[in-house]
């Protein structure tokens, strides 16, 4: 299925196969990003750092040691040229749920999840080699 089908649920990824889960709808499909982190940037100009749990063309939710409060924006730093604002829409401790003002295209979300991918691989590989 593409990331922009609505769903009757909610969606997130087992390897590359979504499971659907009833309890929420959601407008596109969540795919797992296991651990990869980010780069964030507050108004304040204060950075942090926030762990992606799972990103999809709409959203992001992760884990950041930040204090935020639902209503805040952000910035996530994808790479240098790649930036995105996001809306806090809900906190749970250190979890976070993101809206992005502008959602990526299907394309750049295809394009970043071989990225985090390729990089979660590289750093695997390097510390089995240790």
């Amino acid at each position: 299925m593409l990331e922009n089908e609505t769903t009757a649920g909610r969606a997130s990824t087992l390897g590359n196969a979504p499971v659907m889960d009833a309890s929420n709808q959601r407008a596109h499909f969540r795919h797992a990003m296991r651990s990869v982190s980010f780069g964030i940037r507050r108004p304040d100009r204060r950075t942090s750092t926030i762990m992606l749990k799972d990103l999809s063309c709409s959203g992001a939710c992760g884990l950041i040691c930040e204090p935020l409060q639902a209503d805040d924006y952000l910035v996530i730093e994808f790479d240098g040229r790649h930036r995105i604002e996001a809306k806090v829409r809900w906190v749970r401790r250190l979890l976070v749920g993101l809206e992005f003002t502008n959602p990526l295209s299907e394309a750049y979300l295809g394009q970043l999840r071989e990225r985090c991918l390729d990089r979660a691989a590289a750093e695997r590989s390097a510390l089995s080699a240790d």
